[in-house]
């Protein structure tokens, strides 16, 4: 579970890009500029995604994320599940979701009613 919000992103955007791209020449944009190095350059801790999108050339590598259950783009969204892969079972969820989740469980352990984890079997 982590959360992609704004400074997570953009704490890991180097890491990410060299990850991707290594330090030779393929990193360049097409300004001649040697991107990573310039990503690494960055402050992590006061960078913004408009400084990284400056410096990529687009706004895809620190964006705000979709929520899965109501598609709204958030900076407050948590990754649950396995890391993001071809077949992997991943969800992120915005705040107003997580909450809306809670609640859920809440009033269904106030009601008496099943939660989704209670199976009727004890432990």
């Amino acid at each position: 579970m982590k959360l992609l919000d704004e400074r997570t992103q953009v704490r890991k955007v180097a890491e990410r890009w060299f990850r991707q791209y290594g330090e030779g020449t393929y990193g360049a944009d097409k300004r001649g500029r040697m991107v990573g190095r310039e990503l690494k350059a960055l402050d992590p801790e006061t960078a913004t995604a408009d400084e990284v999108a400056e410096i990529v050339g687009h706004c895809g590598w620190v964006c705000p994320q979709q929520c899965n259950e109501c598609k709204a783009n958030s900076w407050q969204v948590v990754q649950l599940g396995d890391e993001p892969d071809y077949e992997s079972r991943t969800a992120n969820v915005c705040a107003d979701c997580l909450r809306k989740a809670l609640s859920l469980t809440r009033n269904a352990k106030l009601s008496g009613g099943p939660t989704p984890n209670d199976t009727g079997e004890k432990p």
